[in-house]
C-alpha cells in the first residue's frame, strides 16, 4: 500500500486502501465530536485560478462519512476507481 499524507494533500495509488485516525483543532485546541456532529471528507479536483496564486474551489468527487466515535477516514478501491 502505497499513500503520502502532506497537509490537506493525500496521495494514494488506485485500489489501495486508506485508512488513517482524523485529528480535529478547534482554535488550536483537540475537539472530541459527540453524536450530533456531522464529519465529512470531500475530494476535489485542485484546479489553479489564472494567476496561479490560488485553487479555485470545485464540487466534490467524493464525500465520505467519518465516523465520529471512531475518526477514521477510510478510503476503500470502490471509492477511488472511477478517479
Amino acid at each position: 500500500m502505497s499513500n503520502i499524507i502532506k497537509g490537506t494533500s493525500i496521495t494514494l495509488t488506485r485500489g489501495d486502501t486508506l485508512r488513517v485516525k482524523i485529528n480535529i483543532l478547534l482554535d488550536g485546541e483537540e475537539y472530541t465530536p459527540s453524536s450530533g456532529d456531522s464529519i465529512r471528507f470531500a475530494l476535489k479536483h485542485p484546479i489553479m485560478n489564472s494567476k496561479k496564486t490560488a485553487y479555485k474551489d470545485t464540487e466534490p468527487l467524493l464525500i465520505k462519512q467519518i465516523p465520529y466515535d471512531t475518526l477514521i477516514l477510510q478510503l476503500d478501491p470502490a471509492d477511488t476507481k472511477a478517479l
